[in-house]
């Protein structure tokens, strides 16, 4: 990229962080040189281009945006180096300082963002997806995972080294690895979600059978006695915060 392109680029990125910061424009460039590195300067200027960019093409004016939202938005996207990534801090940022305020921006949002790789994002947009409706109130209905749609969204999600993962069989020493591999990465997502309350787990009893001698109170003393087990597998459901997450991380709409 020329000088000139540079500055162009560099300059376009500091108008449209300077639109909603409540520290004069002026002083943006040495505010930023004590905060932020070469590197994550850039970072941030790819991030907030392509954000000025998604407001441009709706003709959306901007807002002023608490200094905590504001801050929380330009330290992350100031380390983020992943395209993917990017866009969805790009899309965050747009979401907080359109004027029209039709989604409510927080600092968590940043730090949810934050914690989340590439292959988190693919996940949680795939299970969001997924999920077949939302209520009026914004709350997902009937949008429960158990382990086998897990995997069939990971699937989905190209995330899978066996297809279809949900009904893998492990032919090989090799395939059975690659399940493994599978597994541990899925359910290493879902902590990252569990942990920033994007999903909620809860754990369903499974339906079971009681054998007639431990039911009848009619058998003698020498009836059969035996222990109950109660079986249970667990769902996970889209929380409020992470719903409103994953719709911050999308693009405006008009």
């Amino acid at each position: 990229m020329g000088s000139r392109a540079a500055d162009a680029f560099r300059g376009e990125a500091e108008e449209f962080l300077s639109n909603f910061l409540r520290q004069p424009g002026a002083a943006l460039e040495g505010w930023l040189a004590d905060s932020i590195n070469l590197q994550r300067f850039r970072n941030l200027t790819m991030v907030a281009c392509e954000a000025n960019l998604l407001l441009r093409k709706l003709n959306l004016s901007q807002k002023e945006v608490p200094v905590k939202v504001i801050h929380s938005l330009i330290e992350g996207a100031s380390l983020e180096e992943e395209p993917q990534l990017r866009t969805c801090w790009a899309n965050l940022f747009a979401n907080a300082v359109d004027s029209r305020c039709l989604k409510e921006s927080s600092p968590r949002f940043s730090a949810i963002l934050k914690d989340l790789t590439v292959r988190d994002v693919k996940l949680l947009n795939a299970l969001y997806e997924r999920a077949p409706s939302l209520s009026s109130s914004g709350r997902v209905i009937d949008a429960s995972f158990g382990y086998p749609e897990l995997m069939t969204v990971f699937g989905e999600a190209g995330l899978a080294r066996l297809k279809p993962p949900a009904e893998a069989k492990a032919t090989t020493e090799a395939d059975q690895d690659r399940i493994s591999a599978d597994v541990r990465e899925l359910y290493s997502s879902i902590e990252v979600f569990l942990r920033h309350v994007v999903l909620h787990e809860e754990n369903e009893p499974l339906p079971i059978e009681i054998p007639l001698v431990m039911s009848n109170p009619n058998l003698g003393s020498g009836a059969r006695q035996g222990s109950l087990s109660v079986n249970v597998r667990r769902l996970y459901t889209f929380t409020m915060t992470g719903i409103a997450f994953v719709q911050m991380c999308q693009p405006p709409q008009k």
